[in-house]
């Protein structure tokens, strides 16, 4: 919060918001209008959350893509409670009534993907989540999710050591340092590759 940032010289990290474009723009770019799903979040409230969904609900809305959310619940950023949660989502929302699901991280996706695939539903539900894990990347390249974010994090450890110097030598930092974030889907997915971590 802003009583915080007197504190601090500068933030470096990955923008919740720029990531939610990327998986958002990944939605509009794989599904049609009318398209419904459900939202695995991590923990209600987080900074995190609110700022993916809001990056999502913006390039959704410039994309002219209207979704209809289901439902949404919790599972703490870990991919066994993504599995239970999406459990009951299959149990709730039978074959023909879930086009895809929006899972905030990626192991959060690949364990509501573990649920999915049992219940023989992978071609009818696409999985979306954000990162750009190596097991999603492969995921999306094997056909089994749609898209996630790619989030560059070594290039957080390494613009944090280069705002750290530059402290040091009383230059100027930028008070917010993001690293870039790239929408990772089956037609670009070869291109990024490399960089999934």
């Amino acid at each position: 919060n802003d009583e915080g940032r007197k504190y601090t010289e500068t933030f470096v990290g990955s923008s919740g918001i720029d990531e939610g474009h990327a998986t958002g723009e990944a939605m509009v770019n794989t599904l049609s209008n009318g398209a419904k799903g459900v939202v695995i979040i991590g923990k209600p409230g987080q900074t995190g959350v609110v700022e993916r969904m809001q990056g999502v609900r913006e390039a959704l809305a410039k994309g002219k893509r209207k979704l209809i959310f289901l439902d949404e619940q919790p599972a703490n950023w870990m991919a066994d409670e993504a599995m239970t949660v999406m459990q009951a989502f299959l149990t709730r929302y039978p074959p023909g009534e879930l086009d895809f699901v929006l899972a905030l991280d990626d192991p959060m996706a690949l364990g509501a993907m573990e649920a999915i695939k049992p219940a023989g539903r992978m071609s009818e539900i696409k999985i979306y989540g954000f990162n750009g894990n190596k097991q999603a990347c492969d995921a999306i390249k094997n056909g089994q999710m749609e898209g996630t974010a790619l989030s560059l994090s070594y290039l957080s450890g390494v613009n944090t050591i280069r705002a750290g110097y530059d402290v040091l030598k009383g230059r100027i930092v930028s008070k917010r340092i993001n690293s870039p974030t790239q929408q990772l889907i089956p037609a670009n997915i070869d291109r990024w590759y490399s960089q999934c971590w």
